[in-house]
């Protein structure tokens, strides 16, 4: 596994939409994800270690895209759910705004990372399978390593016509193995450079 120096911790779409209990999207053991991702960042940053907080937002008359339509959602990605949680200190730490699932796609998240002499990524945050599979492959396309924190990760379980085909577990499972496979690392945040205590 890497060393931390070039390492940053990438927070993927810790909104309220998948952390708030009721919410329509909400992921199983949302408030215990949110309290190990804060706890992730403070150490992080006593560990000097650059912390990137991204959001997916939609701007008003934009239209949400063809996957995110499917749900029937008007908010999904704006308005009062699509706000990060407000459990988590963002701080002065940069915010990426994306437009869709991957990190990468429109944003200047590759330019920060750049700036900043990052060669690897930490990945946290929901969904496991989606937003944040798609932000991993987009890393290892433009070389950075992957490291997919699989404690600071949550699925959604996947449905078709209102019925669960895959609980959320197997769907996380599912993923993890995914990034082992052709992708990165999977590791536990506390075996992990720069978050281990």
């Amino acid at each position: 596994m890497t060393s931390s120096d070039d390492t940053a911790l990438v927070v993927i779409d810790m909104q309220r939409q998948f952390t708030t209990p009721g919410a329509p999207f909400e992921v199983d053991g949302a408030a215990a994800l949110v309290e190990r991702v804060a706890g992730v960042v403070r150490r992080a940053r006593s560990n000097n270690l650059p912390v990137i907080w991204v959001s997916q937002r939609v701007r008003p008359n934009v239209g949400l895209g063809r996957t995110s339509r499917r749900y029937g959602e008007s908010d999904i990605h704006r308005g009062e759910l699509a706000a990060l949680d407000d459990r988590l200190d963002v701080g002065d730490d940069p915010l990426v705004l994306k437009h869709r699932q991957s990190a990468f796609f429109g944003t200047d998240l590759e330019t920060v990372l750049r700036g900043l002499g990052i060669d690897t990524v930490i990945l946290s945050g929901v969904t496991t399978n989606v937003c944040v599979l798609a932000t991993a492959i987009d890393a290892g396309a433009r070389d950075l390593g992957v490291i997919l924190a699989s404690d600071l990760t949550a699925s959604l379980p996947v449905k078709s016509g209102g019925r669960i085909i895959l609980e959320a577990a197997e769907v996380q499972r599912a993923a993890e193995a995914f990034v082992i496979h052709a992708v990165g690392e999977v590791a536990s945040s506390s075996d992990i450079p720069g978050l281990d205590r």
